[in-house]
């Protein structure tokens, strides 16, 4: 196997595409629709970054992506897998946790955040979430109404909030030995006995 983890662009591109696919948008037509904050687009390190503009009667969806604490991150499983010959690799698999919050803008904010919390326990959306090593967190809270007052304006805003687990492996080589010469002195009449020993394996 490889190594099984995704860049921070690799999970909004995914999120961005499941809420979408959610709120039955095009992807190609409706890419400003689901946004990400400030400082999200590493690829733009310039000092405009990527602040988001839109009117108050525009439905924009703002996905907030934070690593979230939780015992499952602290579980680690380690083993050695040969890789052929004298290639060793020490695998170790564990569970990251993210916890996403989706603000809603604009006059269909409630139904939005509605719609995605439903959206999530779609057999489509949970196929989609597992071929690229996510899981919900089924206990999610209800959407809940935060009104933003900005620009001398009230703006309409309803967050709904969910965690989910993301199975992560990471490999690293293993320093190994192709055979080594060890001996065994005997008792009193000094035999001694060689033998040679397989494979062993160092961690680097």
């Amino acid at each position: 196997m490889a190594e099984i983890i995704k860049s921070i662009v690799e999970i909004e591109d995914l999120f961005r595409e499941i809420v979408l696919a959610i709120l039955h948008l095009d992807p190609e037509k409706n890419h400003s629709r689901v946004r990400f904050p400030w400082g999200s687009n590493l690829d733009d390190m310039s000092d405009e970054g990527s602040a988001p503009v839109f009117k108050r009667s525009d439905d924009v969806c703002m996905i907030y992506a934070l690593p979230y604490d939780n015992q499952y991150n602290r579980t680690r499983e380690r083993h050695v897998e040969d890789h052929g010959g004298i290639g060793l690799v020490m695998a170790d698999t564990h569970t990251d946790v993210h916890q996403f919050t989706f603000a809603n803008y604009g006059p269909n904010a409630y139904e939005c955040a509605r719609d995605i919390r439903d959206g999530l326990f779609r057999q489509d959306i949970k196929r989609m979430l597992h071929s690229n090593n996510f899981a919900l967190v089924t206990d999610c809270p209800a959407p809940k109404r935060v009104p933003e007052f900005w620009d001398g304006k009230w703006w309409n805003r309803v967050d709904f909030t969910a965690v989910f687990n993301e199975l992560v492996r990471r490999e690293s080589e293993m320093l190994t030995f192709e055979q080594f010469r060890f001996t065994v002195a005997g008792g009193a009449d000094k035999n001694v006995i060689e033998e040679d020993s397989k494979t062993i394996a160092l961690p680097k």
